[in-house]
């Protein structure tokens, strides 16, 4: 059984990246994330976030699915073929004091 939700390899996020620096004008926050993302693992922190597309949509359609567990964060990010359809589902969870 084929996974849902595939992680991208760091030759493939750099494509992403590419997909989203023709739309960093009207989305410059992602644009910035995706770069953030490729140049943290770069610069040797593999695990500062996971990047993930169901069924490998991130080709098609631009759409990604992103943690990091710093602060348990994740976002849902698409786009279409021929119109910008931004939106993106954000969660945030402090960790507790200790």
């Amino acid at each position: 059984m084929d996974d849902i939700l595939i992680e991208l390899s760091d030759t493939d996020l750099e494509q992403l990246v590419k997909m989203y620096e023709k739309h960093r004008k009207e989305l410059p926050y992602l644009y910035s994330f995706l770069h953030i993302c490729v140049k943290s693992k770069k610069i040797g922190m593999p695990d500062f976030v996971k990047v993930w597309s169901p069924n490998n949509w991130w080709k098609i359609e631009g759409t990604f699915i992103a943690s990091v567990p710093v602060r348990q964060m994740g976002a849902l990010q698409t786009l279409e073929q021929y119109k910008l359809k931004g939106y993106a589902a954000l969660a945030v969870k402090k960790w507790p004091k200790l």
